[in-house]
């Protein structure tokens, strides 16, 4: 980050003489603002009376010191951050940088040769724009490059890191800025935010690195960990929690709910869940693996891996109909009853049949649990629409219907148990695999 001096604050009850450049500069300023249009801008003393203003201006620059063209803009900047002015640059080039007051009739001028040792001429007017004024203009004090690279410099936001490492976000910096009187934009904090996380947690390609490391410490905690690399390349990886086995040991006769769902990171993937309900309704993680694409082999490993560890089997299996999903439980557990999900299927109507009565009268249909009921249901949306009910038919009554269940489902319709846990870890997927993994694992010991 540039540095430099600290200026010189001048208290209003000090008289200090001016120089003979000041007082030249302070009589171009009065002719200037007799002979301008600005009857209806008023000053305040400090800018024009008591040149205190002026004086602050020109020892501000004169106190930095320019080595190239990026020090000028910083101290403009700077200087803008300070009195809470904006500016825009009107002569910017290899000779010279010019920069004046956002808004037109204010008289602010300051002037850069690159070429005379950086160093501005003495051509210094300070801002005759009231404050008020200025702070409704749009600021350009902040540039992105220039803003991003103060930012990630910045004690107050480097301390907001260790104490929240990686749930800082754009908004938390904005508002560390905001508190101390400067301003910038959300896309600046953004900037800062990312660059300050690779270098504090570094990039998604060397936490994959330490996957072996992690992988040992999970194992030493009693979770099983299956991770599988081809030529020091990562291929995919399952973890089993300890308390997924210990809950799921006693209620696997509620069955076990599978999905997946996307990885939201620089490398993508898949996250696979499974998950169990307790006596008490509460949302149990089993399992969790990182795959590169959502199909039957790496169903397969994961419900394979399931099989290995788990104490016993689940008495059904209730998921969506993802692609692989359906042949790799039917392989994998050829014995253990496989219910569809009524929410998924009812969105495949939707495309179907766009009819809310119809939907309602499926609806009503899969969640009767006798047959008597369910035959005299089954007649009437036979009647209102032959087609719906052969629709239903088709997907298989057994793997929807309640009625027709062999074995209880505790009233378990739909997957929304494992829907739910993949809406709780939105935001962690979207961290690198490390973190999301550790936070995983911190999520599962919390429930």
């Amino acid at each position: 980050m540039y540095k430099r001096n600290i200026p010189i604050v001048i208290e209003p009850n000090i008289e200090l003489p001016l120089s003979n450049f000041e007082k030249q500069t302070m009589s171009t300023l009065s002719r200037n603002s007799s002979s301008s249009s600005l009857s209806s801008l008023s000053y305040s003393s400090d800018m024009i009376e008591d040149g205190k203003s002026l004086i602050y201006a020109q020892r501000f620059f004169d106190s930095v010191e320019y080595t190239d063209r990026e020090s000028i803009r910083l101290s403009v900047i700077n200087f803008h951050h300070d009195i809470h002015r904006s500016f825009r640059t009107t002569r910017s080039d290899d000779r010279r940088l010019k920069a004046v007051c956002e808004f037109s009739d204010c008289l602010f001028e300051v002037y850069f040769l690159p070429e005379e040792n950086y160093g501005p001429t003495t051509r210094i007017i300070p801002h005759t724009c009231t404050l008020s004024y200025a702070n409704g203009k749009t600021s350009r004090v902040a540039k992105p490059l220039w803003t991003s690279r103060q930012l990630v410099q910045h004690v107050d936001i480097r301390c907001l890191f260790h104490q929240h490492k990686r749930a800082v976000t754009p908004t938390m910096i904005m508002n560390v800025v905001s508190s101390q009187g400067n301003q910038t934009s959300l896309m600046n904090c953004a900037n800062a935010c990312k660059k300050l996380k690779l270098e504090f947690f570094g990039d998604d390609i060397q936490q994959y690195r330490l996957l072996p490391d992690y992988v040992s410490k999970l194992r030493q905690n009693d979770h099983d960990v299956i991770l599988e690399m081809e030529e020091k390349q990562f291929t995919r990886m399952q973890i089993v929690f300890r308390e997924g086995k210990q809950v799921f040991k006693s209620y696997a006769q509620r069955g076990l709910c599978l999905d997946g769902t996307f990885l939201k990171n620089v490398n993508g993937g898949i996250l696979l869940v499974a998950c169990v309900l307790n006596g008490n309704q509460q949302i149990q993680i089993v399992s969790v693996a990182i795959v590169s694409i959502e199909n039957e082999a790496n169903w397969s490993f994961f419900l394979r891996n399931l099989g290995m560890i788990l104490p016993v089997k689940p008495s059904f299996i209730l998921s969506d109909r993802a692609k692989g999903l359906i042949p790799a439980v039917s392989s994998v557990y050829p014995s253990t009853y496989h219910f569809y999900c009524f929410r998924h299927l009812m969105e495949n109507f939707n495309r179907k049949f766009r009819s809310v009565e119809l939907k309602n009268e499926a609806w009503g249909l899969a969640k009767t649990t006798s047959m008597a009921e369910y035959t005299q249901k089954a007649e009437h949306l036979n009647q209102i629409n032959p087609a719906v009910f052969k629709w239903l038919q088709d997907v298989g009554v057994e793997e929807w219907s309640l009625a027709h269940c062999p074995c209880p489902r505790y009233g378990q319709l739909t997957s929304n148990s494992v829907e739910s846990v993949n809406t709780s870890l939105r935001k962690i997927r979207k961290l690198p695999i490390l973190d999301c993994l550790m936070t995983i694992e911190r999520y599962v010991g919390s429930k």
